[in-house]
């Protein structure tokens, strides 16, 4: 591997590299055209939306200079894009096979990597500590597709999490320096800084919208999505990890400057009060805990700055008020309660009749309801707003404890890195230890079903494996032939007051 690669210095593409792509980027972008200039009159929004899409991609990916970091930054960019090809769609009730669009590019960024020798089987890496509950959740969802009524939806569903171990992944095999650190925090941060401008767009418009033109009034209380979910607890659970890794950069005074924190920490904190979502309410704070005592215990705690977070906060509170004091008027806090414990008693039935395999992956939906008893005559019915019951009752109680056990292993892995004596790995992971902290409490409270949330956290985790296997007595490894993927301290660490 060269020295510029390794580095994340730019490198040029050379004539040769230029006519390879040309004979395959130039093709696909007049069929393209072609087929675009065809069916534009009475097409959808969204399939023009596409191809218009796939060509301004191919065009900027043919004259981009540096093709392999373009790619890699589309790829962190499309998460926030709730947009899927989807394949026999409505199928036994189904939403289909689903190719979220950070896969499609994932795919195209492992092929020009592979392409271009960037990326050699020898140095794949296939898993990290978290091989054991990864397998677990495989092993437990093949296992609940077989005695369950509805295999196309489980083999739907196995496809989902597949997908989700792509995610992470890519973060175990892309993420190789400091620079590739540094740019994929870039990317959260500019995540972090869209969503939230979307979402107060939205939240004044009162409309939710997505990104292949779709519009859907929001009503009186208006609580969109962003681009990233159809609901609020989505977009929170979303933008959580980008804002527990910017705030820890705030705290530690490292990597973002202080202004830039506060802006970005100012615009999450408000749209996450805006969400009017009470769960993303206590993850949040959950979070800020979580990193205001490891910061303190990684002794880079400027003690000052909690107290103005929570001013921040608090002035924001304060600002939507009677938003707040409205969404406690319609949904009151003991009524919430009772009818996700209704919601939790009918997942338990579920669990109670199958414990072993569960209903089936995906299948709790269709099937929750011929477990319920009269008792809930009346009462609110709907999928379980509870992840680890929802896992539990579709896959058995194996596969809810396999789910616990990933997640601990991967808080296990953001705290051992958090003690990095690098400033700006033992920032990230520190902030990754928030994220993960809050997420645990968002998923009591809300079941984990869309893809872009889901695959935030498992890259997350991914980059976590990096910072972890680049520990040694805690320091990093130097990058070596043998060690491909350690990172380098090639340069002094960001850290600005």
């Amino acid at each position: 591997m060269q020295a510029s690669q390794i580095h994340g210095e730019k490198t040029a593409a050379s004539p040769e590299e230029w006519r390879r792509a040309s004979r395959v980027i130039i093709p696909v972008i007049g069929i393209l055209a072609a087929v675009l200039a065809a069916n534009l009159v009475g097409m959808e929004t969204r399939w023009i939306v596409y191809f218009v899409s796939a060509i301004g991609f191919g065009f900027l990916t043919f004259v981009a200079s540096n093709r392999q970091r373009f790619l890699f930054g589309a790829f962190l960019f499309s998460m926030q894009a709730d947009v899927s090809l989807r394949i026999m769609y409505g199928h036994a009730g189904s939403a289909g096979l689903v190719f979220p669009a950070p896969v499609l590019l994932g795919v195209l960024l492992t092929a020009y990597e592979i392409g271009t020798g960037r990326l050699k089987r020898k140095d794949i890496i296939w898993f990290g500590r978290a091989k054991l509950p990864i397998l677990l959740l495989f092993a437990t969802t093949v296992l609940a597709i077989i005695p369950s009524n509805e295999h196309f939806v489980g083999v739907a569903r196995l496809l989902f999490e597949l997908q989700l171990f792509f995610v992470y992944w890519l973060a175990l095999n892309f993420i190789r320096t400091r620079a590739d650190l540094k740019f994929v925090m870039i990317m959260l941060f500019a995540a972090l800084f869209v969503q939230a401008v979307v979402y107060v767009i939205q939240s004044q418009l009162g409309i939710s919208f997505n990104m292949v033109g779709r519009v859907v009034s929001e009503g009186q209380l208006p609580r969109p999505g962003g681009t990233v979910a159809a609901n609020p607890a989505g977009y929170a659970s979303f933008i959580i990890p980008p804002l527990m890794i910017a705030m820890a950069c705030y705290l530690r005074r490292s990597f973002l400057k202080t202004s830039t924190a506060l802006v970005l920490l100012s615009l999450g904190t408000a749209t996450i009060i805006l969400s009017l979502t009470r769960a993303a309410w206590g993850s949040v704070a959950l979070g800020f805990m979580c990193v205001t005592w490891l910061s303190l215990r990684r002794g880079r705690l400027s003690m000052a700055r909690p107290i103005y977070l929570i001013t921040i906060a608090t002035a924001l509170a304060i600002l939507c008020a009677p938003l707040i004091a409205a969404r406690f008027a319609g949904a009151p806090l003991g009524a919430s309660y009772d009818e996700r414990r209704d919601l939790m008693s009918m997942a338990t039935r579920v669990i109670e009749a199958h414990p072993v395999t569960g209903v089936g992956p995906g299948a709790y939906e269709s099937t929750y309801k011929s477990y319920v008893r009269d008792e809930f005559a009346g009462r609110w019915m709907y999928t379980v707003h509870n992840e680890y019951l929802l896992r539990t009752a579709e896959t058995g109680v194996p596969g809810g404890l396999a789910w616990v056990l990933f997640l601990l292993v991967a808080l296990r892995l953001a705290l051992r890195a958090s003690r990095s004596t690098d400033p700006l790995l033992a920032t990230f992971a520190i902030g990754a230890s928030g994220a993960i902290v809050g997420l645990c409490f968002e998923m009591y409270w809300d079941a984990w079903i869309g893809f872009t949330y889901n695959a935030m956290l498992w890259y997350l985790i991914g980059i976590v494996e990096v910072l972890y296997r680049s520990l040694d007595n805690d320091n990093l490894l130097p990058q070596t032939p043998d060690r491909p993927h350690a990172l380098l301290l090639a340069d002094p660490p960001d850290i600005t007051a």
